[in-house]
């Protein structure tokens, strides 16, 4: 076996020469093991480590030609010309968005989200019911990593363009970042207001607070000259203090709703000075599943935790 100079992951993969005799064949009738992956390392300590760790599984069985099948299967060249297809129909939806004639026309602004976890799923949540009602939906995505949320978008007949959002927002003063910042947001409002003219949109739905941040001027803008509504869910409470403070009340003037998904959310949310004519509660669903399911039945004694493992969550109080 070649450990190749410079390569951060090495799969052992099967062979038609001499090497593949190394490999044990799979017992007759057991389950297929989880692959065994081996990772290199400039340090020769933790290489022998590793090699001695590849030792083992083979002797126990771990590493054998059926593993090694199981993990190149996925690679074939069907998988990369469904690929190839599937990038391909992305683009032409890029460039041509379509303009539907439903009613509300949503533009939502998810250029932050890289990942569907939690809030993503609620937020998709949303716009599958405005969907099923005949809303238009568009959504705004980044560039550098946005493929699960244009995937999310897909499913559910929505179109969608890239925005800016290329510069975090930083917390800690410093002229560079602020600079960049200030790039961001003026590029950032720049594509939501293309996208609000070009969609005629009737509402705007952000996700998260930093989506109002990003966007102020365009959601100013888009409130005062062509009567939009800006909708902003929150499934995270504001943070503390007196610069958060002057923060969320300087957002609220770009902002006509602001939807929280719990009662505490809400209570933080008045604490920082929020019109509560401008604030209401409602509580997070089950998320769509394409799988049909089952409900089981109840164990007495099991509590279910579900949220990030933040200090914000309160899975210390549950554990107390």
């Amino acid at each position: 076996r070649e450990v190749v100079k410079g390569s951060a992951e090495l799969v052992l993969a099967d062979s038609t020469g001499p090497l593949s005799a190394d490999l044990p064949k799979e017992p007759a009738g057991k389950k297929a093991a989880t692959p065994f992956l081996l990772r290199t390392s400039p340090d020769d300590r933790l290489l022998y480590e590793q090699l001695r760790k590849l030792r083992t599984a083979l002797a126990e069985g771990r590493v054998t030609r059926a593993t090694c099948r199981d993990v190149v299967a996925p690679l074939s060249l069907t998988r990369a010309a469904d690929g190839i297809l599937t990038a391909a129909d992305r683009l032409r939806a890029h460039r041509a968005p379509s303009l539907r004639s439903g009613h509300p026309r949503v533009v939502a602004a998810f250029g932050n989200m890289a990942f569907v976890s939690g809030v993503e799923r609620m937020s998709f949540e949303v716009l599958r019911a405005l969907r099923q009602v005949g809303a238009d939906v568009h959504c705004i995505v980044n560039r550098w990593d946005s493929s699960a949320v244009v995937t999310q978008a897909e499913a559910i007949g929505a179109t969608w363009s890239f925005g800016y959002y290329r510069y975090p927002i930083p917390r800690r003063p410093s002229l560079r970042g602020w600079t960049r910042a200030g790039w961001d947001i003026a590029r950032t409002s720049l594509d939501l207001w293309r996208d609000i003219r070009r969609h005629r949109a009737t509402h705007v739905f952000a996700p998260e607070f930093n989506a109002v941040l990003r966007s102020l001027p365009a959601l100013w803008l888009a409130r005062c000259a062509l009567g939009v509504r800006v909708v902003v869910r929150l499934g995270n409470a504001p943070e503390p203090g007196t610069f958060y403070r002057w923060l969320w009340r300087v957002l609220t003037t770009g902002v006509d709703q602001f939807v929280s998904n719990s009662r505490f959310i809400e209570r933080e949310l008045l604490a920082h000075g929020i019109d509560r004519r401008k604030s209401r509660v409602v509580f997070n669903t089950v998320p769509h599943r394409n799988e049909p399911w089952e409900p089981r039945p109840r164990v007495a004694g099991r509590v279910v935790f579900v949220g990030q493992l933040i200090p914000l969550k309160g899975l210390h109080v549950l554990l107390a």
